[in-house]
């Protein structure tokens, strides 16, 4: 924020005559120790259509500044009437109070000054030749502009030209980057513990699997062992069956064999 408020500008005798000098008390409050000097500028706008026949009137330097409320008076000598295009003479002319901190102005007040004869019939019918001694101004103090502008102070931090505190683009840069920082960290992370959930469920898988195979190899192994088993029951069987069968024989050819000799004896 700003380092240096203006608090108020009293004009006094105003209004007065056109060869009077200016005469200014200014008060203002400064929001930190000033190490440098505050430069004040009056200067008078002759014509609104250039800036060329604008008249610094006077400057004054104030420093160093310390903290706190400060008031001083600010004098100076009238426009030069001759400078002043005929034509924007009477009317309405300008008058600027700059403040400037290191060369930098940091703020511009304006206010509107009406010129005019004394007498009414010289206002209506201007004189040929211009008779200062019958002008008169006025400063219109009611109707004051300020304009602030952004500046670097001695701690070199640049003012923006509203009220609160603006925010270096360095500390959002750094925020940003902590924030990003934290977030490809828990991203990281999570990819992490993602992959490490991703080989615990194939690891399962791979177990289940294994353990699949060992039951069906047992269920195969007990498959074969039975089908062996009857196998050799079946030959065991038919073992038997030939034996039973050769014994038949025998005893067949022993019946023929007896009868044989049966029908011989006879």
């Amino acid at each position: 924020m700003a380092r240096v408020n203006i608090v108020s500008v009293n004009f006094v005798d105003n209004p007065c005559s056109f060869k009077q000098k200016f005469k200014l008390e200014v008060t203002f409050e400064a929001f930190s120790h000033l190490e440098k000097d505050i430069e004040w500028q009056l200067i008078y706008v002759g014509s609104g259509a250039s800036s060329e026949h604008d008249q610094l009137l006077d400057s004054v330097f104030i420093g160093p500044t310390p903290e706190g409320r400060h008031q001083f008076v600010f004098e100076t000598d009238p426009a030069d009437v001759s400078k002043i295009p005929k034509d924007d003479l009477l009317g309405v002319a300008g008058l600027l109070l700059k403040a400037k901190y290191d060369g930098q102005e940091f703020i511009c007040l304006g206010w509107y000054v009406q010129v005019q004869y004394n007498e009414p019939e010289f206002n209506e019918n201007p004189p040929t030749e211009t008779n200062e001694s019958k002008l008169v101004r006025q400063v219109m103090v009611d109707d004051v502009r300020v304009t602030n502008y952004p500046i670097k102070w001695d701690d070199l931090v640049v003012d923006e030209p509203i009220v609160e505190e603006p925010i270096g683009d360095e500390d959002i840069a750094i925020d940003l980057g902590a924030e990003n920082s934290e977030e490809e960290m828990e991203e990281e992370s999570s990819d992490d513990d993602d992959e490490e959930e991703a080989d615990e469920e194939e690891s399962d898988l791979g177990s289940e699997d294994t353990d699949d195979g060992d039951e069906e190899e047992i269920e195969d192994g007990d498959a074969g062992n039975k089908a062996t088993d009857e196998h050799q029951d079946m030959e065991v069987e038919n073992v038997a069956n030939v034996n039973n069968e050769t014994n038949k024989e025998k005893a067949n050819n022993a019946s023929t064999e007896e009868a044989l000799n049966d029908v011989t004896n006879a």
